[in-house]
């Protein structure tokens, strides 16, 4: 994640896609993601980027698991692309070998919760144990039980 954008692909200023200003959604036991994707795929030419520049609404989706103390969008797939250029050119993208979706996608709950712990300027804090289970998915939302314990100690 940079600037507000996910990478799928980052290799250098000339080549990259990437997905922003994400809503989430789900359905048929699916967690959909709608944002928009962007992408520039050329060569850098004297300073210059020169390639094709792809951008459209797409909405990406996937099966929700827990394990542990991550997340994970499983058995990801493509539902819409409603620019027709970006819809061809990934498609032929996908047909060649030249791009492909990751089959999951995995958010670790407890390394986001230290991060954000850590900002405690005059307390320790440590995460002694976190565990996630999934108790159902709504129309606007996911249903999580989250159990956790913490260690707090004063900072020195």
């Amino acid at each position: 994640m940079r600037d507000g954008r996910w990478y799928l692909q980052d290799a250098g200023r000339c080549n990259h896609a990437y997905i922003e200003s994400p809503a989430i959604t789900t359905g048929d036991g699916r967690l959909r993601l709608r944002a928009h994707f962007g992408a520039l795929q050329g060569i850098d030419v004297q300073g210059q980027c020169l390639g094709p520049r792809f951008a459209s609404p797409v909405t990406l989706s996937g099966e929700l698991t827990v394990k542990g103390d991550t997340l994970s969008l499983e058995r990801m797939r493509v539902d819409s692309i409603e620019d027709d250029a970006t819809r061809l050119a990934y498609s032929v993208a996908l047909r060649t070998g030249l791009v492909s979706l990751p089959q999951a996608i995995r958010f670790g709950l407890r390394e986001t919760l230290d991060d954000m712990l850590r900002q405690a300027p005059d307390w320790r804090v440590e995460t002694r144990s976190l565990v996630l289970a999934l108790k159902g998915t709504e129309a606007n939302g996911v249903r999580l039980r989250v159990d956790f314990s913490l260690q707090v100690d004063a900072a020195r």
